[in-house]
């Protein structure tokens, strides 16, 4: 959205309602009303804004050409880029666990529209990495919500979009471990590493495992 158009367009409506009550065809609470909702909007629109500082920490595909993101990520991208966003809002917000679980909750959201509504659009799987990292990525905000089951989906269900994520398999090693069920983690990790044997993640995790 153009915060400057809608400034504007804010401004004239403005001042053609005010015309309008002058004639007494509109009455001064109706304006107010209208008034808020404008403002209302301005304001989501410019807290919606990724900002330039914001921008330089999103994924590189993010900050590419619009071609270049809709033959990678899909008609759906800016609700990937968003939820990234959010995600580095949360963490600048971290110490302050309200705003900070505003933010991941608003990852949530637009992860899960990307998942949604991408599906629709996954002929032949041509979306499947896109949906992978998404369903990764929702993973580790359940899990920073301490959601563990749902997050155990979120990472199985990328594996399933794409065996060759290492994240996935790290994700749920983790959880596996925090859950004490340390013989699950040394499964997933083992599966993970035959799937992506160059995985230096994975294979530190491993080498942290207690000895059988």
């Amino acid at each position: 959205m153009n915060i400057d158009f809608g400034i504007r367009f804010s401004v004239n409506a403005i001042q053609g309602y005010l015309v309008m009550w002058a004639k007494k065809r509109i009455s001064l609470r109706v304006i107010l009303f209208i008034f808020s909702l404008f403002l209302s909007a301005e304001i989501y629109a410019q807290g919606y804004a990724i900002t330039p500082n914001e921008a330089r920490l999103l994924p590189p595909i993010c900050n590419a050409t619009g071609e270049q993101q809709l033959a990678v990520l899909g008609p759906h991208k800016l609700h990937f880029c968003h939820g990234f966003k959010s995600v580095i809002r949360a963490n600048a917000h971290m110490g302050d666990r309200k705003q900070e679980r505003e933010n991941l909750i608003a990852a949530l959201g637009e992860f899960e529209y990307v998942l949604n509504h991408t599906k629709q659009d996954n002929i032949n799987g041509r979306y499947n990495n896109v949906l992978a990292i998404s369903s990764i990525e929702k993973g580790k905000v359940y899990s920073r919500l301490d959601q563990k089951s749902e997050a155990l989906q979120m990472y199985y269900q990328a594996i399933k979009y794409d065996p060759k994520h290492p994240q996935a398999y790290a994700g749920l090693s983790d959880i596996y471990l925090d859950l004490d069920q340390v013989e699950e983690a040394r499964k997933v990790l083992e599966t993970g590493l035959k799937q992506v044997p160059k995985s230096k993640s994975l294979k530190r995790r491993v080498e942290k495992l207690p000895k059988k």
